[in-house]
C-alpha cells in the first residue's frame, strides 16, 4: 500500500474556475476505489473519473479560492 498527498494551491488573489487534477499511477500501482479524500471527505461520484484499470484519474475540484486544497490518495490503516 502506498499513500500520497497532492496539495493544490492558488497563489493568486483571484478565484480559479473549473480546476481539475489529472494523474497517472506509477507502473504496478492502482487507485483503490473509495480511498480518495478531498479536504478529508470523499469526492462526489460526478467529480471523480478513473480509467478501467484504476491506474489514472481525473478529479474536478471546481472553483479554487486563494487557499490550499488537499487531496489524499488513500487512507492510512485504522489502528
Amino acid at each position: 500500500t502506498v499513500f500520497y498527498t497532492l496539495v493544490v494551491r492558488n497563489p493568486d488573489g483571484a478565484v480559479r474556475r473549473g480546476v481539475t487534477i489529472t494523474d497517472a499511477a506509477a507502473p504496478g500501482l492502482r487507485l483503490q476505489p473509495g480511498s480518495m479524500r478531498v479536504d478529508g471527505a470523499a469526492p462526489g461520484a460526478a467529480a471523480l473519473e478513473t480509467n478501467a484499470a484504476g491506474t489514472g484519474f481525473v478529479l474536478a475540484l471546481g472553483d479554487l479560492a486563494p487557499r490550499a486544497r488537499e487531496v489524499d490518495e488513500g487512507r492510512p490503516p485504522q489502528l
